[in-house]
């Protein structure tokens, strides 16, 4: 498949060249240890349409030194969005914020935040957004040498970040309503990025969490929906947590929803030391056999195009349902590895959700209990899943649909038609196919039970993990 990726073009921006190392923080953050480092049959939500994230990304607060302002304090909600009147500087909360006016997003992939912005554990309480209200940017999308005008909104305290946000909790948080495709675009070519925090990371995110409601109905855009951020492209997103009830549908197009990001895409990456609690449910609804579109559900991720998820903790119920001609895809840590383009990995992780993909009309659906699909299309990109456990109760239903494919751990493997997939240390209660669908290769697991297993069995490290008794606790910090 011929593809081009137009990337951020962004003066500096912090990401991290390895899998997952210790990040540089301030005096003011707290300490995070480093994590350990890991070294699609249809195209995933993202396989042309990252190009749209385009090199354009390119009262007042009180002031605290006294010849140059080099830091401002923020403690009310219009100091709050006036950073979006100097999107390069650094700031910090100087209290907790209760937000009662609709919110509208800071910073957009032509006007990025590159700025830090420093919570100091205070709290953003209330940001509500609905969808009826969004505004489309239009941003330049490029494939088989073809550019094109798509319309992007998106929903969250940030429209795209490409500095560093930190120490901050985001409280019921409420992103609802039914959006249309935006004036001026045709019904496919509009999108919609939403988070808690952001619609889109392409930078650093530490130590944040968020709770809160979200129900999103596009009538015809594409979806990238997650509890914390919507697209995470080639950023870092560590010792975070969410317990957001996330739901999405879409009448036309793709729709990816994860418990903590709807989708990761860029080799570089990173989602470490991360929690999800909450319900995630993806919908395409459309029986329109002409329209090709999926839906992906993760735990953790909907769909990971590249980088790692290590450490990642998920107890959520999954669920992806399609109404017309494409796969759905579930999975409780990632509904789906596109392998196309870059290397990835699961590494230490745990998924303890009910877990289910419908297709009621479409040929297939797979279901895991770590991951739903894997896929690299010949591309052989190493992939390893390593160290994971599984105490999910998983499903598959089909209505009309010819099959479905259920595993404890991996739903399906059949398009790891390259050298590099790896399965080792893999771990399920249940008694589930461990493989709902093979491409031929053996790969490691072991049925067991809570009781029996110690982290240090896992492999996992026990100053972030533990079991004991049979109940699996994580620390994100």
């Amino acid at each position: 498949m011929n593809k081009v990726r137009i990337l951020f073009a962004l003066t500096p921006v912090l990401f991290l060249a390895a899998a997952c190392g210790e990040i540089p923080s301030s005096s003011s953050v707290s300490s995070i240890e480093p994590t350990s480092s890991i070294s699609s049959e249809e195209s995933s939500l993202s396989s042309s349409e990252s190009s749209e994230v385009s090199s354009s990304i390119s009262e007042s607060s009180s002031e605290v030194s006294s010849s140059e302002e080099t830091l401002r304090i923020i403690t009310t909600p219009t100091q709050l969005a006036a950073i979006g009147d100097d999107l390069d500087f650094v700031y910090e909360l100087g209290s907790d914020i209760t937000l009662t006016e609709p919110w509208t997003p800071i910073g957009t992939q032509l006007n990025p935040f590159t700025g830090s912005l420093n919570g100091n554990g205070y709290s953003i309480n209330g940001l509500s957004m609905t969808a009826e209200s969004l505004v489309y940017e239009p941003v330049e999308e490029t494939e088989l040498e073809v550019t094109t005008l798509k319309g992007v909104a998106y929903m969250g305290l940030f429209g795209v970040n490409a500095g560093t946000i930190q120490n901050i909790h985001m409280n019921q948080v409420s992103l609802t309503g039914t959006a249309t495709f935006g004036a001026g675009f045709l019904p496919d070519e509009t999108r919609i990025h939403a988070g808690a925090l952001a619609g889109i990371n392409a930078g650093t995110v530490m130590n944040v969490s968020s709770s809160g409601e979200f129900s999103i109905l596009a009538t015809d855009a594409r979806l990238r929906i997650g509890g914390l951020v919507g697209y995470n492209y080639n950023g870092t997103i560590q010792s975070c947590e969410s317990s957001v009830n996330v739901s999405a549908t879409t009448n036309l197009d793709k729709v990816g929803v994860g418990g903590l990001v709807g989708e990761s895409f860029g080799p570089n990456g990173v989602i470490a030391r991360v929690k999800a609690t909450g319900n995630v449910s993806a919908t395409m609804n459309s029986s329109d056999p002409l329209v090709e579109a999926q839906a992906y559900a993760g735990g953790i991720v909907a769909v990971l195009e590249g980088g790692n998820v290590i450490n990642a903790y998920a107890t959520g119920n999954v669920a992806s349902i399609i109404n017309g001609a494409k796969p759905s895809y579930a999975g409780g840590v990632v509904g789906m590895f596109d392998a196309t383009d870059y290397d990835m990995g699961i590494s230490n992780a745990y998924a303890s959700g009910n877990v289910d993909a419908t297709s009621i009309t479409a040929p297939k659906a797979y279901s895991g209990g770590i991951l739903g699909r894997y896929e690299d299309k010949g591309f052989g990109h190493q992939v390893a899943v390593t160290n994971v456990l599984a105490n999910c109760v998983v499903t598959g239903t089909t209505v009309s649909a010819t099959k479905a494919y259920v595993g404890t751990i991996v739903g399906d493997n059949s398009g790891a038609t390259g050298l590099g997939w790896t399965l080792t240390n893999g771990y399920y209660a249940g008694t589930a196919s461990f493989v709902g669908k093979s491409n031929g290769t053996t790969p490691v697991g072991t049925q067991t039970t809570l009781e029996t297993m110690t982290a240090a069995t896992m492999g996992w490290d026990t100053n972030i993990w533990s079991i004991e008794s049979g109940v699996v606790s994580f620390q994100v910090i």
